[in-house]
């Protein structure tokens, strides 16, 4: 079942890309790309099974949702290392600061919309 997270992505998803059939006079999308991070909290299954039901009767009835999961990325601020990791991290593997910022892995982003 899938939650109102993942519905509400999938529902904007579908009219970002009737949009921009639209906006492209083109006839349908055959692709859309989306990263998620795997701390943003959304269930690439969930919002998968979302699109798909959402998706028919769309200019997306035959479009592939591809997902790609981002590792959290993340900068210590003190020596500018910069790594991926797939659990959070207190302190530089370099230079031992605790001054660690997330740059990436905490959101979802449209990557490409494939049209035709």
């Amino acid at each position: 079942m899938d939650t109102i997270q993942e519905h509400s992505i999938a529902q904007a998803l579908i009219e970002g890309c009737e949009e921009k059939v639209k906006k492209n006079k083109h006839r349908k999308v055959t692709e859309v790309i989306i990263k998620v991070g795997i701390t943003s909290g959304i269930e690439p299954e969930l919002l998968k099974t979302s699109f798909d039901t959402l998706k028919l009767k769309t200019v997306c009835h035959d479009t592939f949702l591809t997902i790609n999961l981002q590792d959290i990325k993340v900068r210590c601020e003190k020596c500018g290392h910069e790594l991926e990791i797939m659990k959070f991290i207190h302190t530089c593997p370099l230079c031992g600061s605790q001054d660690i910022k997330i740059i990436d892995g905490y959101d979802m982003q449209l990557l490409q919309v494939i049209t035709k």
